[in-house]
């Protein structure tokens, strides 16, 4: 399935210019069957003394959805500009 895709890359040292290109995407669904019991619970406490809890792959299921969402409609065509390709 050819489904158009873009990733965006931003220039900080040109004033946080950005840059857009096609991409060829490959998604897995790895981490649907993750259980988010005790041991990942423990894990975030850990990872979130040492980084942003914002920043790090063990958190909430629905945080992680939100996140995963924002990203793919992030680097996704819309409709409007598939009509360009």
């Amino acid at each position: 399935m050819k489904i158009p895709a873009r990733a965006r890359r931003v220039n900080r040292a040109a004033g946080e210019e950005e840059e857009w290109y096609d991409v060829v995407l490959y998604l897995g669904i790895v981490d649907t069957f993750q259980d988010y019991g005790m041991k990942k619970r423990i894990e975030h406490c850990y990872k979130t003394i040492q980084h942003n809890s914002n920043s790090i792959s063990t958190v909430h299921p629905k945080i992680y959805s939100s996140r995963f969402q924002d990203f793919i409609s992030n680097i996704f065509l819309s409709r409007d500009d598939d009509l360009s390709l």
